[in-house]
């Protein structure tokens, strides 16, 4: 049968395209900062705060593009009964934001040039926008489309992960065979999702577990090395 499921000591032998989720793959994600941000303002406590965020149906519309940035930056402070201008509210927002490494970058265009890659997102134009600001300011990167042949990001398709259309769309956009197509996501919900349509899968459970994958491509060329080394090595002896 077809592997679906990709562990730290597998190789990627039929692998062509990797997908890659953002948050907590890419880019590192801080919840607690802005669930520490919002109990102050609104004096909701953070386990509260968390069933309530999770659970908005507002969030799920602005991340797949049925509202705008100005009906969801308002709903929300309604729902949380919390006074905020655009730009403070948009501060307050990016704060789950955290780093892009350079050797996450560095590994994404090594990857770029052997495979077929993509960035698969549950995101909004908020955070899309604070993400590029970082990759310009930070790297010197304009844009995270740079970093591979095309994102799809939630908003901007309409759909958002786990469901079946997003992983579906991406596959036929793409000309893509789910069995040669590697996706890499932190969410356990994500990756049985993608896993149940055939993809290839690696559970990315601490955000620098993929760059593994990597060493997993190299181990090859490196024992092909060191037995070219090891037979010149007997010519020149004898």
């Amino acid at each position: 049968g077809i592997q679906t499921r990709i562990y730290m000591n597998d190789d990627l032998r039929g692998v062509k395209a990797i997908i890659f989720d953002l948050g907590n793959v890419i880019i590192d994600l801080h919840y607690e900062r802005t669930v520490r941000q919002l109990t102050k303002l609104s004096g909701i406590s953070a386990d509260e705060l968390g069933d309530m965020l999770v659970q908005a149906p507002i969030l799920q519309a602005f991340e797949t593009g049925r509202i705008s940035e100005e009906e969801f930056r308002r709903r929300f402070c309604e729902m949380l009964s919390i006074q905020l201008s655009d730009d403070g509210f948009d501060v307050m927002w990016n704060s789950f934001l955290g780093e892009i490494s350079k050797e996450r970058i560095k590994r994404m265009l090594q990857l770029k040039s052997q495979f077929s890659t993509f960035i698969l997102s549950n995101t909004n134009s908020i955070h899309v926008r604070s993400f590029n600001k970082q990759l310009a300011a930070v790297h010197g990167v304009e844009l995270l489309d740079a970093l591979v042949e095309r994102v799809y990001f939630s908003h901007e398709v309409g759909m958002r992960k786990p469901n079946a259309d997003i992983y579906l769309h991406i596959l036929q956009q793409e000309g893509l065979l789910p069995h040669e197509t590697l996706f890499i996501d932190d969410r356990a919900d994500n990756i049985e999702a993608a896993a149940a349509l055939g993809i290839r899968t690696f559970h990315n459970r601490q955000v620098d577990d993929w760059l593994g994958i990597w060493r997993m491509m190299g181990w090859f060329d490196d024992v092909l090395i060191w037995w070219w080394l090891i037979l010149n090595f007997n010519i020149v002896i004898n």
